[in-house]
């Protein structure tokens, strides 16, 4: 599963090679390439699930296997968080491949959708499916909750929107990508964001500020 969330974490540099062309992600292949490695990651992420579905019910059945029965329960509660994290990472490819290729975005955006991306994609790389022994329930998150610091990666993005020259598709493109990367933070945290949900790219061009 850690396999999976580091598969994962590449493809979000991927799409931070796009949006940001030159920075220190990989070189970007184009964006139809991107698409499809994101499908391929869904069928991962089925894969997995199935085998932590067999091994849960393995452990139920075999009392030889009563020691592993915990492991197996943090991992089958892990599983919703990669379907999650995998939507959202499709989501993002999606984004980038209705831009279509050469896509050019203006500096500030660009650069601070970038920063925000290679922040979650540092996170999935150190997410933990087996969890903290001091929370049972869960597994263990990359940080507890969004900070200051953290929520302002994503504000960084709205804020450099305005002003910017970008189109309203464009602009809705950019904002599509940042609320998916909030998304899977607020995933691997364990705590939604009212931010998303009371605010998104429509009210910066109601303010008649992009």
């Amino acid at each position: 599963m850690r396999g999976v969330a580091a598969g994962q974490a590449a493809l979000v540099e991927r799409v931070a090679a796009h949006v940001h062309p030159g920075g220190p992600a990989p070189v970007a292949p184009g964006p139809e390439a991107l698409l499809d490695a994101a499908r391929q990651l869904g069928r991962e992420v089925t894969a997995a699930a199935r085998v932590v579905s067999r091994s849960e019910e393995a452990c139920r059945w075999n009392p030889a296997g009563q020691r592993g029965r915990a492991t197996a329960e943090r991992l089958g509660a892990a599983i919703p968080v990669l379907e999650m994290v995998e939507r959202q990472v499709r989501g993002m490819a999606r984004a980038v491949t209705e831009a279509g290729p050469g896509w050019s975005l203006p500096s500030r955006p660009s650069q601070a959708l970038a920063r925000l991306l290679h922040e979650v994609a540092a996170e999935l790389e150190a997410w933990n499916p087996l969890g903290n022994p001091d929370q049972p329930d869960h597994p263990t998150p990359a940080a507890e909750g969004l900070g200051e610091a953290e929520n302002g990666l994503y504000g960084a993005v709205l804020g450099s929107l305005r002003g910017s020259g970008l189109t309203p598709h464009a602009a809705a493109l950019v904002t599509a990508i940042a609320v998916d990367a909030r998304r899977i933070r607020e995933e691997l945290s364990w705590r939604p964001s009212p931010e998303i949900r009371a605010r998104g790219w429509r009210s910066l061009f109601d303010e008649g500020t992009v």
